[in-house]
Parts: C-alpha cells; structure tokens; sequence
C-alpha cells in the first residue's frame, strides 16, 4: 500500500510538467473582427496563427486589412489643390479617395499568469503593410454642366503613401476562456504605418480562438 501511494504521488508531480509543457506547445487559430473609429470609420478583418512558447508567451503572424487609411490631413490638402487647379480652368471639382492597406504582422503576447477565466494581455507587433487605393475627380463644367472625370492633376501627396512600408502595432485587452479549445480576445489596438506621412489607425476588436 505503502509503494502504491508513493508511485501515485510520483504521477501526480510528473503530471503537472507535463501538462505545462502541453499548454506551451499548444497551437492558436484565430479569425479577428474589428471596427476602426478614426475620422474614416471602417470595419476590419484579420486571421491569425500561433504557438505558445510559455505559458505566458505566445508567438502569433497575423495577416489582415485596414479599411480606408487615408488621413484626413492628407484629403483636405488633395481637395486644396484640385479645387485651385480646376477652378483655374473655369471647373468646379469634387475629390474623393480611398486608402486601403494589407498587412502582415509578427507579434508577441504577454498573459497575466494563471488558468483565469478571463485574463488580460498585451501585445506587440512589426511587419510590413502594402497600401493601395485611388483618387477621383469628379469635374463639372459650370456654364455648359458637363461632367466627367479626370486625374491629371498632380497627386504626390497621395502616390508617396502608395506601396510597401513598415507597420508597428500595440493591442491590450482580456481573453475570456469559452472552453479549452475555444476562447475570444476582447481588445484595443493602434496601428501606425511609417509612410512618407504617417498613417494612423485604431481600432477595437473581437477575435475568436480555436486551440489545438
């Protein structure tokens, strides 16, 4: 009897590293649902993979889209300068422009310690975002009320945030644990792409969890 509580006992504290070590190599799939309230208001997609690496690290990439980026600075000064070209030619013009940026993202999570229900985290992000978009034109000629489009007025301003640039994040908020493959993250993030001018984005977040 004696030998049997002690092999029992032995069991029971060769289980606990065991299942650590579990929790550390466990995979995470998440599929992320935002909404951006800048001045240009947008909804935002993301998907996500990672791996634990302790307890309280998790190692993620993450590939999604940022809706309409375009700052606001950068569309008052396009609408100032299309309306002093056009006008100078006897037109009336209205400017209108998107802004959209696809991203992939390197972060790393910190959880508080413990199995908690609900526990809050921190994260940090770098990669790179690839912004795309368009501007348009719309010309009226005042006398005749003829209208059309046009793009021949020089755009620097909007061509230089074009392409391929550098991207840092930082996100924090609370994962609540639906089950132990299940849970959702409830958080904040703020964007920055480091173009010619900076683009900002917040936003807020949902994002569900599977985990293997």
């Amino acid at each position: 009897m004696k030998r049997m509580l002690v092999c029992l006992a032995l069991l029971i504290a060769l289980a606990h590293p065991t299942r650590a070590a579990a929790d550390d190599g466990r995979t995470v799939v998440g599929g992320l649902g935002g909404f951006s309230f800048d001045a240009r208001k947008g909804a935002t997609l993301a998907i996500s993979f990672g791996a634990h690496v302790t307890p309280t690290v998790r190692v993620e990439v993450e590939v999604g889209k940022l809706p309409d980026v375009l700052p606001a600075s950068v569309m008052r000064n396009l609408r100032a300068d299309s309306l002093q070209f056009f006008s100078s030619l006897g037109d009336a013009v209205t400017t209108s422009g998107h802004l959209d940026a696809t991203t992939v993202l390197a972060m790393v999570r910190l959880t508080a310690p413990g199995r908690e229900r609900v526990t809050p985290f921190v994260e940090g992000a770098a990669g790179l975002a690839h912004a795309s978009g368009r501007l348009t034109f719309a010309v009226t000629d005042p006398i005749t009320g003829a209208s059309g489009s046009s793009s021949t007025i020089p755009s620097y301003a909007f061509d230089r945030l074009l392409g391929l640039h550098a991207i840092v994040a930082a996100s924090a908020g609370v994962t609540i644990r639906l089950d132990r493959h299940l849970g959702v993250d409830l958080g904040y993030r703020y964007s920055r792409i480091l173009a010619d001018t900076a683009i900002s984005a917040n936003r807020v977040y949902a994002q569900f969890q599977l985990v293997f």
